[in-house]
């Protein structure tokens, strides 16, 4: 049913991303499916990485560590950008074409009052990609 699943991750945020992953992995075990984490990152140094290279190397790790963890087929996607936080809804949709994703599990979180002036990244991404997407509270 889905050969691709897409999980957008923050190694700067595993802790908040648990749901996403296990129903990610769920879906992908059930379906024979890969899963290509995607990470969008700074170009400029960060907390986790000194560099996308640097950051890259550990995105791989992670995507082999989470293959074995639940007996996946997996891979990395590490799109490099000025400005992860402004352009991550246009470049996970543009993603999704660009890698053939057939589905995108996305941890996001419960509206709030500032959803009325500014979208969440999740709801562009529901509302945009041509693939369905599952957004995980």
């Amino acid at each position: 049913m889905y050969a691709r699943i897409m999980v957008p991750v923050d190694l700067a945020h595993l802790d908040r991303l648990d749901k996403a992953l296990a129903t990610a992995a769920i879906l992908a075990k059930a379906n024979g499916s890969t899963i290509a984490y995607l990470s969008l990152v700074d170009t400029a140094p960060s907390s986790v990485a000194p560099s996308p290279e640097a950051y890259d190397r550990k995105l791989e790790a992670f995507a082999a560590a989470q293959g074995e963890k639940f007996g996946v087929e997996t891979e990395a996607i590490t799109i490099p950008t000025p400005d992860p936080r402004v352009e991550a809804h246009h470049r996970i949709v543009e993603a999704t074409a660009d890698f053939s994703t057939d589905l995108v599990v996305m941890q996001t979180r419960a509206p709030g009052v500032m959803d009325a002036l500014w979208h969440s990244n999740g709801e562009y991404v529901a509302n945009h990609a041509k693939c369905s997407v599952m957004l995980i509270r």
